[in-house]
Protein backbone atom coordinates (compact mmCIF):
# COMPACT_ATOMS: atom_id res chain seq x y z
CA UNK A 1 0.00 0.00 0.00
CA UNK A 2 1.51 3.58 -1.30
CA UNK A 3 1.79 5.96 2.28
CA UNK A 4 -0.65 8.31 0.36
CA UNK A 5 -3.26 5.60 0.33
CA UNK A 6 -2.43 4.99 3.94
CA UNK A 7 -2.26 8.06 4.85
CA UNK A 8 -5.63 8.80 3.54
CA UNK A 9 -7.42 5.73 5.04
CA UNK A 10 -6.16 6.55 8.68
CA UNK A 11 -7.31 10.26 8.18
CA UNK A 12 -10.80 9.14 7.13
CA UNK A 13 -11.04 6.30 10.38
CA UNK A 14 -10.12 9.14 12.09
CA UNK A 15 -13.12 11.07 10.49
CA UNK A 16 -15.54 8.78 11.17
CA UNK A 17 -14.54 8.18 14.53
CA UNK A 18 -14.60 12.14 15.42
CA UNK A 19 -17.91 12.27 14.06
CA UNK A 20 -19.22 9.60 15.97
CA UNK A 21 -18.11 10.97 18.48
CA UNK A 22 -19.90 14.61 17.70
CA UNK A 23 -22.72 13.01 16.87
CA UNK A 24 -23.30 12.32 20.74
CA UNK A 25 -22.79 15.32 21.85
CA UNK A 26 -19.01 15.32 22.25
CA UNK A 27 -18.14 12.01 23.21
CA UNK A 28 -17.04 9.96 25.71
CA UNK A 29 -15.34 6.78 27.30
CA UNK A 30 -16.46 3.53 28.02
CA UNK A 31 -13.18 3.07 29.64
CA UNK A 32 -13.94 5.18 32.46
CA UNK A 33 -11.73 8.24 32.09
CA UNK A 34 -13.94 11.27 32.66
CA UNK A 35 -14.09 13.26 30.02
CA UNK A 36 -15.06 17.00 30.07
CA UNK A 37 -17.54 18.51 27.46
CA UNK A 38 -18.71 22.23 26.81
CA UNK A 39 -22.91 22.61 28.00
CA UNK A 40 -25.00 23.74 24.83
CA UNK A 41 -27.34 26.11 25.23
CA UNK A 42 -30.58 24.00 26.67
CA UNK A 43 -34.30 25.84 27.54
CA UNK A 44 -34.53 23.96 30.67
CA UNK A 45 -32.54 24.44 34.19
CA UNK A 46 -33.24 22.08 37.10
CA UNK A 47 -30.92 23.72 39.51
CA UNK A 48 -33.10 22.57 42.61
CA UNK A 49 -34.03 19.63 43.56
CA UNK A 50 -36.56 18.60 40.58
CA UNK A 51 -38.45 15.16 40.64
CA UNK A 52 -39.23 13.15 37.62
CA UNK A 53 -41.59 10.45 37.24
CA UNK A 54 -42.58 10.40 41.10
CA UNK A 55 -44.69 7.67 41.66
CA UNK A 56 -48.44 8.37 42.64
CA UNK A 57 -49.46 7.09 46.08
CA UNK A 58 -52.15 4.97 43.81
CA UNK A 59 -49.33 3.47 41.44
CA UNK A 60 -47.06 3.00 44.18
CA UNK A 61 -48.33 -0.17 45.12
CA UNK A 62 -48.60 -1.53 41.45
CA UNK A 63 -44.84 -2.48 40.52
CA UNK A 64 -42.38 -5.29 40.85
CA UNK A 65 -41.82 -8.60 39.67
CA UNK A 66 -44.32 -9.93 42.38
CA UNK A 67 -47.15 -6.94 41.61
CA UNK A 68 -46.69 -5.19 44.54
CA UNK A 69 -44.31 -2.47 45.17
CA UNK A 70 -42.17 -2.98 48.56
CA UNK A 71 -39.55 -1.76 50.46
CA UNK A 72 -38.09 -5.05 50.94
CA UNK A 73 -39.09 -7.34 48.19
CA UNK A 74 -35.91 -7.06 46.59
CA UNK A 75 -32.23 -7.73 47.80
CA UNK A 76 -31.17 -4.81 45.46
CA UNK A 77 -33.88 -2.41 48.32
CA UNK A 78 -31.63 0.19 49.40
CA UNK A 79 -28.49 -0.22 47.30
CA UNK A 80 -26.53 3.03 46.49
CA UNK A 81 -23.85 3.77 43.70
CA UNK A 82 -21.99 6.75 42.69
CA UNK A 83 -22.67 7.55 38.58
CA UNK A 84 -19.35 7.80 37.11
CA UNK A 85 -18.58 10.25 35.11
CA UNK A 86 -17.75 9.56 31.42
CA UNK A 87 -18.97 12.82 29.23
CA UNK A 88 -21.74 15.67 29.47
CA UNK A 89 -20.61 16.30 33.20
CA UNK A 90 -22.76 13.22 34.78
CA UNK A 91 -22.66 12.61 38.49
CA UNK A 92 -25.15 12.11 41.33
CA UNK A 93 -25.59 8.94 43.86
CA UNK A 94 -28.27 6.37 42.70
CA UNK A 95 -30.54 4.66 45.51
CA UNK A 96 -33.22 1.79 44.95
CA UNK A 97 -35.77 2.85 46.82
CA UNK A 98 -38.12 0.24 47.00
CA UNK A 99 -38.08 -2.84 44.01
CA UNK A 100 -40.39 -0.05 41.94
CA UNK A 101 -38.21 3.17 42.20
CA UNK A 102 -34.45 4.57 41.69
CA UNK A 103 -33.82 7.57 42.93
CA UNK A 104 -30.51 9.88 41.20
CA UNK A 105 -30.08 12.66 43.92
CA UNK A 106 -27.36 15.48 43.62
CA UNK A 107 -27.55 14.55 40.09
CA UNK A 108 -25.66 16.58 37.54
CA UNK A 109 -25.92 16.40 33.41
CA UNK A 110 -25.68 19.35 30.82
CA UNK A 111 -28.26 18.72 28.93
CA UNK A 112 -26.51 17.44 26.05
CA UNK A 113 -26.07 14.55 23.60
CA UNK A 114 -28.48 13.63 20.90
CA UNK A 115 -32.14 13.27 20.55
CA UNK A 116 -32.71 10.67 22.84
CA UNK A 117 -30.53 10.65 26.33
CA UNK A 118 -32.26 8.16 28.95
CA UNK A 119 -31.26 6.39 32.17
CA UNK A 120 -31.07 2.67 30.86
CA UNK A 121 -31.32 -0.71 32.90
CA UNK A 122 -28.14 -3.06 32.58
CA UNK A 123 -26.92 -6.17 33.38
CA UNK A 124 -22.94 -6.36 34.35
CA UNK A 125 -22.30 -3.01 32.93
CA UNK A 126 -23.87 -4.11 29.57
CA UNK A 127 -26.10 -1.39 28.94
CA UNK A 128 -25.48 -1.89 25.06
CA UNK A 129 -28.61 -4.41 25.30
CA UNK A 130 -29.96 -2.66 28.01
CA UNK A 131 -33.43 -1.33 28.06
CA UNK A 132 -34.74 2.28 28.88
CA UNK A 133 -36.51 3.13 32.46
CA UNK A 134 -36.73 6.44 32.18
CA UNK A 135 -37.80 10.00 30.64
CA UNK A 136 -35.57 11.37 27.81
CA UNK A 137 -32.85 13.71 29.68
CA UNK A 138 -32.01 15.63 26.62
CA UNK A 139 -32.63 19.16 26.53
CA UNK A 140 -32.48 19.35 30.69
CA UNK A 141 -29.92 20.94 32.70
CA UNK A 142 -29.48 19.56 36.20
CA UNK A 143 -27.40 20.44 39.03
CA UNK A 144 -27.90 18.98 42.05
CA UNK A 145 -31.05 17.83 41.23
CA UNK A 146 -33.01 14.58 42.23
CA UNK A 147 -34.29 12.16 39.73
CA UNK A 148 -37.01 9.61 40.25
CA UNK A 149 -37.67 6.92 38.20
CA UNK A 150 -40.85 4.57 38.54
CA UNK A 151 -39.82 0.72 37.12
CA UNK A 152 -42.37 -1.20 35.16
CA UNK A 153 -43.36 -5.00 36.79
CA UNK A 154 -40.23 -7.07 37.04
CA UNK A 155 -37.59 -4.33 35.81
CA UNK A 156 -35.57 -4.37 39.07
CA UNK A 157 -34.94 -7.82 38.61
CA UNK A 158 -33.69 -7.07 34.65
CA UNK A 159 -30.88 -4.71 36.06
CA UNK A 160 -27.67 -4.48 38.31
CA UNK A 161 -26.99 -0.75 36.86
CA UNK A 162 -28.20 2.16 35.37
CA UNK A 163 -26.57 4.28 32.80
CA UNK A 164 -27.16 7.91 31.66
CA UNK A 165 -27.24 6.80 28.03
CA UNK A 166 -27.37 7.96 24.56
CA UNK A 167 -29.64 5.76 22.79
CA UNK A 168 -29.02 7.32 19.04
CA UNK A 169 -25.40 6.35 19.32
CA UNK A 170 -24.91 4.12 21.79
CA UNK A 171 -22.98 5.56 24.27
CA UNK A 172 -22.70 6.01 28.02
CA UNK A 173 -22.37 9.54 29.78
CA UNK A 174 -22.27 7.78 33.48
CA UNK A 175 -23.14 4.36 34.67
CA UNK A 176 -23.67 2.99 38.44
CA UNK A 177 -23.50 -0.60 39.74
CA UNK A 178 -25.64 -2.23 42.46
CA UNK A 179 -23.19 -4.74 43.44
Amino acid sequence: MTTSRRTALVGLFGAVAALNLVACGGGGSDAGTPVASTPAPTPAVASTPAVVGATPAASAAASSSSGVCSPTANAKVGKTAALSTRSHLVSGQVRVVDSCTLEITNFNYDGGGLSKVEVYGGLAGNFVSGFAIGPNLKGTVYTGGTLRVTLKPGDIDKLDGISIWCSDANVNFGDARFI
